[in-house]
């Protein structure tokens, strides 16, 4: 269990619905988000699971693993009138297991960069552009913390994923070890203007 606590406060961007009497919107998540991410989580899980994709079979990621996020400041929503819809973990100190690439390089080189893990949303409203909506928001508080540089990875039969990843401008990159299960995953990166 992570005991990491962040002195630094990070900038979050704010949100704001474009529909008159809809509440929308990206925010950090809370303790008493619990429950819809984990919604979200075991939608995510279990439509993987039909699909025939070995991720996140094996119960990760855990109701603790969320719960750490929340406490680290590293949880983000997408939220829509009282529903939780998306969620993602956005970290900006760094992913140990992103130290050593295999079967290619970091493109951008050895910098700063933000990590996004554990993105999901609820299938009912999968190519609603809620996903979309959730990465442009972390990608103005990535920017809005001087960062410029995303990495994610994902399971190397997540076709979807790898598709949507393309799609919004991540380059793969080359190949990195989970340190959890020693299992691989391909990884991505994509560059941001500073400037929005």
């Amino acid at each position: 269990m992570s005991t990491h606590t962040s002195a630094r406060v990070w900038a979050m961007p704010e949100t704001v619905s474009s529909e008159p009497n809809k509440t929308m919107g990206y925010r950090a998540g809370e303790e008493k988000d619990l429950e819809g991410i984990m919604a979200v989580i075991h939608d995510a899980q279990r439509t993987m699971g039909e699909a025939g994709l070995d991720q996140w079979q094996d119960g990760y990621p855990s109701e603790e693993i969320i719960r750490d996020d929340i406490r680290n400041g590293e949880s983000r929503v997408w939220e829509e009138d009282g529903t939780i819809l998306g969620t993602a973990m956005l970290s900006f100190r760094g992913e140990p297991n992103y130290d050593r690439i295999y079967d290619g390089e970091w493109k951008l080189g050895n910098v700063s960069y933000a990590t996004i893990h554990r993105i999901a949303v609820l299938s009912t409203i999968r190519r609603h552009g809620i996903a979309g909506k959730l990465l442009g928001a972390m990608e103005e508080e990535i920017r809005g913390n001087g960062f410029s540089v995303i990495r994610m990875d994902t399971h190397r039969d997540n076709v979807p994923m790898q598709t949507w990843l393309g799609s919004h401008g991540f380059v793969h990159c080359g190949t990195i070890f989970l340190g959890r299960t020693d299992e691989t995953r391909m990884a991505f990166e994509k560059a941001l203007s500073l400037e929005k």
